[in-house]
């Protein structure tokens, strides 16, 4: 070992510059994987930050404890680490609003599990105190500022009675995000309070065990729901692996990258040190030894050129966990041990597979044995002619090989990188933000408050149940009172059914379709069917057609915006009346049709019984018509479904925000459509506005993620271009001198060797921009309903800017070598030419 390790010093000592050469390749590798590796490690914690700020960290919540429980367990609560929210007292306002709202308490786990922190003020202290959600402050309309009293009256005992509180902080909105955020609703079927004090003496109207161990769930009982949402459950975790998928072949890439640059260093170096191995073997090295000097030069090789790549892995992802800040989702620097082994085993990896195969190759010959190319036949090529640039082209394709491929390869990427990278960052949030996408106009919808659930049964007549969701008519009213907000439309689908008598010798072909289409409920069905055909005026063999209604307001049909008329006007007191209707352009303006609607009257009744429902009849005329391709729905009055049924509510409002630019109007209005979301179970909020934000961000972020790694690649592909043109440069330096002897210009030579590197360059440019294309139209198979035109430009611009870029680096990275070359090859500096 005293030997190899003799031999290694000399050789770091006589070959500075290709010793540097691998180094500050192995460095570039090293850094590299770091500064992927680290980037990967910040992004997860920043996803874990943010699903915990979202979502908390408990396990799960048991429902609805009874109160009694949750005292006789105290203890066992603390110990697990669980936390207590529990609502006491409902508040008392006018009209519905306070339905969804409870003052309340929580311990301070449940603030510290669920992540509940006031945005303004602190928490409450004492029985005075109270904090309140800010949207169920903007839904109860208070005005308060921090510090003031505030009297409202709550329902204590079966009476009621007003409670002054201090308000003392403004909560962010936990109700609204548990409503936005968990589809199933589940969670939200006894909800914690909005308006948050002290424990009291008061009884507990029901409680939340937010859990930290699961086995709480047999001690308490209760609904026991897991939180779908924990921080490290695969459902939170879908980011992950989609960094994870993007990043493995930036890996594989860097790793092939360098092993090739290695690799032909090393090449190099080992024919430039022919004469002295083949010495060394002569007087005794043996390949065991020959190996073990390899692998100590390696093992020197890394530990040079770990410290200094590890110390720029660690600063290049310091800078793009700094540079996140500017994406809106700002990763925390994050550092650990796995970050660095990975990088360090594979750039050590790297150097043994750059050094193995010219490594073998020199050890499969004997000591004396010379490259010289062993004769065998071999079919003769056609004629060739014999000039110069095509005797270069073919030694050049030959002997550079592994050359050749990185300077392809890393062209190929950078163009596939650029296009892959800009379709995908404009591809991906289309895909997921379709509806923005099209919807991007000023005056396109803002919000969306709609119901998803709820059932029927036809011996309901189709009623949807249970009563009660969407948004009532006081709520819209509420909406429609916002400054900022104007109401687009408002529907009230399927709260109710309506049906058109068909007599026997009605002939209409309107109702018949529908009899024909099996949409109909005849007598001998149910006795509510046959009570409804008698009360419309019907009898045996009449039967109830079932068309399809969309009941809207009046304002809906003036704004024009949701449906147009076409023909005939309607009369505003007649439509609001129900006994006027709009209808597709196929009937005639005029049109008289029985309209009957059921409405359930006792929801607790037993099927079949008579108190179950009850029937509103009347005469409806079609007073105008619009474009039958729009659809061919009947238009009802939704302010006349709300009269009729009270338990009727509008199943979608779509908003419009007029003052966007503002942020603390556009949040006022945002809190405001929350609140009315969280009074009502099987009813979701759509935020348009925060959709928006997201889609552009997402496609900034897309894009500085792109432009950062299309910036690494091209200074990679600098300095592997300059060091592939230096190294081919130096191996070939005795065949300059031939040219030159033969009478070659320097012209000459400057042609052949940027023509060389410029014809590597267009091949891998070519095929990263082919790979690049081809990638996107595999991609865009199943998405053609996507606007993809404009995608399909800009990566057309984003291929030119970077193969312009790429094409002017390569020049840059031959012209210094050039010049050295024709300095070196000159008679009178021959001798003094060196690495």
């Amino acid at each position: 070992m005293r030997t190899e390790w003799f031999l290694t010093r000399k050789y770091l000592r006589g070959h500075r510059r290709q010793w540097m050469g691998l180094a500050l390749c192995v460095s570039f590798l090293i850094a590299a994987l770091i500064g992927a590796l680290i980037y990967r490690e910040s992004a997860f914690a920043g996803i874990d930050a943010r699903n915990l700020d979202l979502f908390g960290k408990y396990i799960g919540v048991a429902n609805h404890v009874a109160p009694d429980k949750v005292v006789a367990h105290r203890g066992l609560i603390a110990e697990s680490g669980a936390g207590v929210a529990a609502a006491t007292d409902p508040l008392m306002l006018a009209g519905d609003v306070g339905r969804a709202f409870y003052l309340g308490y929580m311990d301070a786990n449940a603030y510290d599990l669920k992540a509940i922190r006031a945005e303004e003020g602190r928490l409450p202290e004492t029985e005075t105190e109270m904090a309140v959600e800010r949207s169920t402050l903007t839904a109860l309309g208070w005005q308060a500022e921090l510090g003031e009293s505030l009297t409202f009256p709550i329902s204590r005992g079966g009476q009621t009675v007003e409670v002054t509180y201090t308000l003392v902080g403004v909560l962010r909105d936990y109700i609204a995000q548990w409503q936005r955020l968990d589809g199933t609703k589940i969670t939200l079927t006894y909800p914690p309070p909005g308006v948050v004090t002290v424990p009291t003496e008061t009884p507990t109207l029901y409680a939340h065990v937010l859990c930290g161990r699961v086995s709480l769930e047999h001690e308490l009982g209760g609904s026991y729901i897991e939180n779908t949402f924990l921080v490290y459950k695969e459902l939170t975790d879908g980011e992950k692996p989609i960094i994870t998928g993007y990043l493995i072949p930036v890996l594989v890439f860097f790793t092939l990258l360098f092993v090739f640059a290695i690799h032909g260093v090393f090449s190099y170096t080992l024919r430039a040190r022919q004469e002295y191995l083949t010495l060394l073997r002569c007087i005794g090295l043996s390949k065991r030894r020959g190996i073990r000097l390899f692998c100590l030069q390696g093992g020197a090789l890394f530990l040079m050129a770990a410290p200094a790549g590890t110390a720029m892995g660690l600063l290049l992802g310091g800078a793009v966990a700094a540079l996140s800040g500017l994406t809106g989702q700002l990763m925390p620097f994050t550092v650990r041990f796995g970050c660095l082994w990975p990088a360090w085993l594979l750039a050590l990896c790297a150097i043994l597979m750059a050094s193995a195969l010219p490594l073998g190759r020199f050890f499969r010959r004997g000591p004396l044995e010379t490259d010289a190319v062993r004769p065998r036949k071999k079919r003769r090529p056609g004629p060739v002619p014999f000039t110069l640039p095509s005797v270069w082209k073919r030694a050049a394709k030959r002997v550079h090989r592994s050359q050749n491929a990185v300077t392809v390869l890393l062209a190929a990427s950078c163009l596939f990188i650029a296009i892959i990278g800009c379709f995908w960052s404009l591809f991906a949030p289309r895909a997921d933000y379709a509806r923005t996408v099209w919807d991007a106009g000023e005056e396109a919808e803002d919000y969306v408050v709609h119901v998803y659930g709820g059932n029927s049964m036809p011996e309901n007549f189709f009623i949807s149940l249970p009563r009660g969701m969407g948004v009532s008519q006081q709520d819209l009213t509420l909406l429609e009172q916002v400054e900022d907000l104007r109401v687009n439309h408002a529907l009230a689908s399927g709260m109710t059914s309506h049906f058109f008598l068909l007599t026997e010798d009605d002939d209409n072909p309107y109702l018949q379709a529908l009899a024909a289409g099996g949409s109909f409920l005849s007598e001998d069905q149910t006795p509510q069917v046959r009570k409804a055909i008698a009360q419309a005026g019907g009898g045996a063999g009449d039967l109830l057609v079932r068309p399809r209604i969309l009941p809207i307001t009046w304002d809906t049909l003036q704004n024009r915006r949701f449906l147009t008329l076409t023909d005939g006007i309607l009369d505003k007191e007649r439509f609001l009346r129900g006994v006027e209707i709009a209808a597709p352009n196929t009937f005639a303006i005029g049109d008289t049709f029985t309209l009957v609607t059921p409405l359930l009257a006792d929801e607790d009744a037993p099927l079949g019984s008579d108190a179950r429902f009850e029937f509103v009849i009347r005469q409806a005329r079609v007073g105008a018509t619009y474009d039958a391709s729009v659809g061919d729905y009947i238009v009802l009055s939704a302010e006349h479904v709300m009269e009729i049924d009270p338990g009727a509510r509008y199943t979608e409002v779509s908003l419009l925000h007029a003052r966007k630019d503002d942020p603390e109007a556009v949040a006022h209005a945002t809190a405001l459509v929350a609140a009315v979301t969280a009074r009502s179970n099987y009813t979701a909020m759509i935020d348009r506005i925060e959709e928006r934000a997201v889609y552009t961000r997402q496609v900034r972020n897309g894009q500085i993620v792109t432009a950062v790694t299309v910036l690494v690649f091209l200074l990679a592909a600098l300095l592997m271009f300059a060091l592939s043109t230096r190294v081919k440069l130096r191996a070939n330096l005795g065949s300059f001198v031939l040219m030159r002897a033969l009478g070659a210009r320097d012209e000459t030579i400057r042609g052949l060797i940027s023509y060389e590197a410029l014809r590597l360059t267009l091949l891998g440019g070519l095929l990263g921009t082919l790979a690049g294309f081809g990638a996107a139209l595999f991609v865009l198979r199943d998405y053609a309903y996507l606007p993809t035109g404009d995608i399909f430009m800009l990566m057309g611009l984003s291929a030119l800017a970077v193969f312009g870029l790429i094409l002017w680096l390569t020049h840059l990275s031959v012209q210094k070598p050039i010049q050295t070359l024709l300095h070196a090859v000159s008679a009178e500096n021959l001798g003094a030419a060196a690495w």
